[in-house]
C-alpha cells in the first residue's frame, strides 16, 4: 500500500488538482469511489474536510486513480 503525506498548501493544491483531473476525465465522486473501491462518503469527506490531517492512504489511492504524480503537487 502506498501513502501520500500532504500538509498545508500541498494538501489544498492536491485537492484542487484532483478536482481538475476529475473534471477533465469526466469522473464523478461516485465514479472515483467505485474506481478505488472505497465508500463514496470517504471521497466526499476527503474533499470537503477542513481537518489538518488528510488520510495519506486515501490520498495515494486518489492520486493513482487520477494519474497524479507526486512532482505535480
Amino acid at each position: 500500500m502506498y501513502e501520500l503525506t500532504l500538509t498545508g498548501a500541498a494538501r489544498e493544491r492536491f485537492k484542487q488538482l484532483a478536482k481538475e483531473r476529475m473534471q477533465d476525465q469526466g469522473i464523478s465522486m461516485k465514479d472515483l469511489a467505485d474506481k478505488i473501491e472505497r465508500p463514496v462518503n470517504s471521497i466526499y469527506g476527503f474533499f470537503n474536510s477542513y481537518q489538518k490531517k488528510t488520510n495519506r492512504f486515501l490520498a495515494a489511492e486518489i492520486a493513482n486513480a487520477l494519474g497524479i504524480e507526486r512532482s505535480e503537487i
